[in-house]
Protein backbone atom coordinates (compact mmCIF):
# COMPACT_ATOMS: atom_id res chain seq x y z
CA UNK A 1 0.00 0.00 0.00
CA UNK A 2 1.12 3.54 -0.69
CA UNK A 3 -0.29 4.99 2.53
CA UNK A 4 -1.05 3.69 6.00
CA UNK A 5 -4.05 4.34 8.19
CA UNK A 6 -1.85 6.62 10.30
CA UNK A 7 -0.82 8.58 7.19
CA UNK A 8 -4.50 9.21 6.46
CA UNK A 9 -5.29 10.20 10.06
CA UNK A 10 -2.27 12.53 10.15
CA UNK A 11 -3.39 14.20 6.92
CA UNK A 12 -7.13 14.60 7.61
CA UNK A 13 -7.40 14.29 11.38
CA UNK A 14 -9.11 11.76 13.63
CA UNK A 15 -12.50 13.52 13.58
CA UNK A 16 -12.87 13.48 9.78
CA UNK A 17 -11.44 9.96 9.63
CA UNK A 18 -14.04 8.80 12.16
CA UNK A 19 -16.82 10.51 10.23
CA UNK A 20 -15.75 8.79 7.01
CA UNK A 21 -15.17 5.29 8.38
CA UNK A 22 -17.48 4.75 11.36
CA UNK A 23 -20.73 4.21 9.50
CA UNK A 24 -21.81 0.71 10.54
CA UNK A 25 -24.90 -0.29 12.49
CA UNK A 26 -22.97 -0.22 15.74
CA UNK A 27 -20.99 3.02 15.74
CA UNK A 28 -17.70 2.91 17.61
CA UNK A 29 -17.10 6.65 17.99
CA UNK A 30 -13.54 6.24 16.68
CA UNK A 31 -12.08 5.69 13.22
CA UNK A 32 -12.91 2.20 11.96
CA UNK A 33 -9.43 1.00 11.10
CA UNK A 34 -10.48 -1.97 8.95
CA UNK A 35 -12.70 0.23 6.78
CA UNK A 36 -9.82 2.67 6.34
CA UNK A 37 -7.25 -0.05 5.59
CA UNK A 38 -9.56 -1.57 2.96
CA UNK A 39 -10.16 1.84 1.35
CA UNK A 40 -6.41 2.57 1.29
CA UNK A 41 -5.76 -0.83 -0.31
CA UNK A 42 -8.39 -0.06 -2.98
CA UNK A 43 -6.78 3.31 -3.71
CA UNK A 44 -3.36 1.66 -3.89
CA UNK A 45 -4.70 -0.89 -6.39
CA UNK A 46 -6.09 1.96 -8.49
CA UNK A 47 -2.68 3.66 -8.44
CA UNK A 48 -1.01 0.38 -9.45
CA UNK A 49 -3.25 0.27 -12.52
CA UNK A 50 -1.62 3.49 -13.73
CA UNK A 51 1.91 2.36 -12.85
CA UNK A 52 1.87 -1.01 -14.62
CA UNK A 53 4.26 -0.78 -17.53
CA UNK A 54 5.92 2.38 -16.16
CA UNK A 55 7.74 0.96 -13.15
CA UNK A 56 9.64 -2.29 -12.70
CA UNK A 57 7.33 -3.60 -9.99
CA UNK A 58 3.98 -2.39 -8.74
CA UNK A 59 3.55 -1.66 -5.92
CA UNK A 60 6.82 0.20 -5.86
CA UNK A 61 9.13 -0.97 -3.05
CA UNK A 62 10.11 2.60 -2.11
CA UNK A 63 7.59 4.92 -3.78
CA UNK A 64 7.96 8.69 -3.97
CA UNK A 65 6.11 10.57 -1.23
CA UNK A 66 3.66 12.05 -3.75
CA UNK A 67 2.02 8.63 -4.08
CA UNK A 68 1.26 8.62 -0.34
CA UNK A 69 -0.46 11.99 -0.72
CA UNK A 70 -2.46 10.88 -3.75
CA UNK A 71 -3.38 7.56 -2.13
CA UNK A 72 -4.87 9.47 0.82
CA UNK A 73 -6.69 11.88 -1.51
CA UNK A 74 -8.19 9.04 -3.57
CA UNK A 75 -9.21 7.23 -0.39
CA UNK A 76 -10.87 10.33 1.05
CA UNK A 77 -12.80 10.92 -2.18
CA UNK A 78 -13.93 7.28 -2.31
CA UNK A 79 -15.03 7.31 1.35
CA UNK A 80 -17.21 10.36 0.66
CA UNK A 81 -19.42 8.19 -1.53
CA UNK A 82 -22.68 9.98 -0.72
CA UNK A 83 -21.66 13.53 -1.63
CA UNK A 84 -17.95 14.41 -1.78
CA UNK A 85 -17.02 17.93 -0.75
CA UNK A 86 -15.46 20.19 -3.41
CA UNK A 87 -11.97 20.00 -1.87
CA UNK A 88 -12.03 16.20 -2.02
CA UNK A 89 -13.26 16.29 -5.63
CA UNK A 90 -10.48 18.73 -6.63
CA UNK A 91 -7.80 16.67 -4.85
CA UNK A 92 -9.09 13.51 -6.56
CA UNK A 93 -9.01 15.19 -9.98
CA UNK A 94 -5.45 16.37 -9.33
CA UNK A 95 -4.39 12.84 -8.36
CA UNK A 96 -6.04 11.35 -11.46
CA UNK A 97 -4.40 13.95 -13.71
CA UNK A 98 -1.00 13.16 -12.23
CA UNK A 99 -1.48 9.41 -12.57
CA UNK A 100 -2.64 9.77 -16.17
CA UNK A 101 0.53 11.74 -16.93
CA UNK A 102 2.57 8.95 -15.32
CA UNK A 103 0.75 6.34 -17.42
CA UNK A 104 1.37 8.41 -20.58
CA UNK A 105 5.09 8.59 -19.78
CA UNK A 106 5.09 12.36 -19.20
CA UNK A 107 6.11 11.95 -15.55
CA UNK A 108 8.82 9.56 -14.39
CA UNK A 109 8.41 7.93 -11.01
CA UNK A 110 11.72 7.09 -9.40
CA UNK A 111 13.17 7.44 -5.95
CA UNK A 112 14.99 10.79 -5.65
CA UNK A 113 18.34 9.00 -5.21
CA UNK A 114 17.80 7.11 -8.49
CA UNK A 115 16.79 10.13 -10.57
CA UNK A 116 18.88 10.61 -13.69
CA UNK A 117 20.98 13.78 -13.92
CA UNK A 118 19.39 16.75 -15.63
CA UNK A 119 20.79 17.27 -19.13
CA UNK A 120 22.74 20.48 -19.58
CA UNK A 121 23.13 21.06 -15.87
CA UNK A 122 26.66 20.93 -14.56
CA UNK A 123 29.14 22.82 -12.49
CA UNK A 124 28.85 26.57 -12.16
CA UNK A 125 31.75 28.66 -13.46
CA UNK A 126 32.55 32.23 -12.47
CA UNK A 127 34.74 34.47 -14.60
CA UNK A 128 36.36 37.58 -13.18
CA UNK A 129 36.65 40.40 -15.71
CA UNK A 130 38.19 43.88 -15.71
CA UNK A 131 36.61 46.77 -13.88
CA UNK A 132 34.68 49.07 -16.15
CA UNK A 133 33.76 51.80 -13.71
CA UNK A 134 35.73 52.68 -10.60
CA UNK A 135 37.59 55.64 -9.09
CA UNK A 136 40.98 54.26 -10.03
CA UNK A 137 40.09 53.46 -13.68
CA UNK A 138 39.59 57.05 -14.77
CA UNK A 139 37.38 58.38 -17.49
CA UNK A 140 34.75 61.09 -17.66
CA UNK A 141 32.25 59.59 -15.28
CA UNK A 142 34.61 58.51 -12.55
CA UNK A 143 37.24 61.25 -12.30
CA UNK A 144 37.81 62.99 -9.02
CA UNK A 145 37.22 66.47 -10.43
CA UNK A 146 34.25 68.66 -9.53
CA UNK A 147 30.94 67.57 -11.01
CA UNK A 148 28.50 70.05 -12.43
CA UNK A 149 24.94 68.95 -12.77
CA UNK A 150 23.23 72.28 -13.45
CA UNK A 151 24.03 75.02 -15.85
Amino acid sequence: MYATAQDFIDRFGPVETQQLTDFGVQRLGVPAEQVLVTALADASAEIDGFLIGRVATAPMPSPPAVLRVYCCDITRYRLQFVQPDPRAVEAYKTAMDYLQRVAAGKVMLVAPSAAPPMPGVGDVAFFVGNKVMARDVGGDCCDDGPHRFWG
